[in-house]
């Protein structure tokens, strides 16, 4: 089985209304530890288990096709990988797959797929794990306000009207869920121990740990102050 599911490193450069300016570029790597990996597990293997739908190792797959590891680089066949994770669940192909879209990475690029996709992306952040491990509703996620965030952009940005509609009810929900973000962040950076719990280096001190945090707090509190501004001018 495949043990982990590799991150996709996209780069998400300033997304271009007019369509003489350069679109999103996506950049797919894999890190050393993460080339070590797969190379482990074997090629064979991930074909095997991709050919049995295993999503993780749809995944897997589409990703080494993308970056070119283990495999000839196929752009095509990758994207049609990490398209049938995410339509199976796979939360990173989802995260993965809206990037795809909006570049046109392996496929044609579209916008309201790309939205679309986007969406899916921020009802799985809905769902978290608590400082316990257990799984459950926790809205105060920075990748939560980040991405919601970038929806509100994605939606201004399109010229889709169906998307125009949904700009008030987002912004509402997103106005909420940073303040609530800005709360938790506070409350944890007060509590170094308890982000300590759900840190994967734990070699920071409660010091690093403490300005880290204060300063997600920090950028989530500027999120809120833009949305505030925005929906006071429109």
């Amino acid at each position: 089985r495949i043990l982990t599911t590799l991150l996709t490193l996209i780069s998400l450069q300033t997304y271009a209304v007019d369509k003489a300016e350069e679109r999103l570029e996506c950049i797919v790597q894999l890190t050393p530890e993460q080339i070590k990996e797969v190379t482990s597990i074997g090629i064979d293997t991930i074909k095997s288990e991709a050919s049995n739908l295993d999503p993780k190792a749809l995944n897997t797959l589409g990703m080494l096709y993308l970056s070119g590891v283990l495999v000839g680089k196929n752009e095509e066949l990758g994207f049609d990988y990490i398209k049938q994770a995410a339509e199976l669940g796979r939360p990173g192909a989802v995260k993965g797959l809206f990037s795809l879209y909006f570049c046109g990475l392996g496929t044609e690029a579209d916008d309201d797929k790309g939205i679309e996709w986007l969406e899916k992306h921020l009802e799985n952040l809905v769902y978290s794990y608590d400082f316990d491990g257990n799984k459950g509703k926790w809205m105060g996620s920075k990748e939560y306000v980040d991405t919601a965030y970038a929806l509100v952009n994605q939606y201004i940005s399109s010229a889709n009207p169906k998307h125009k509609l949904k700009i008030p009810g987002v912004i509402d929900i997103l106005i909420k869920q940073a303040s609530m973000s800005v709360t938790a962040l506070e409350n944890i950076a007060a509590k170094p121990e308890m982000y300590r719990s759900i840190m994967v280096d734990t070699k920071l001190t409660d010091n690093q740990i403490f300005s880290n945090y204060n300063q997600r707090a920090k950028e989530a509190k500027i999120r809120l102050d833009e949305l505030l501004a925005f929906k006071a001018n429109n």
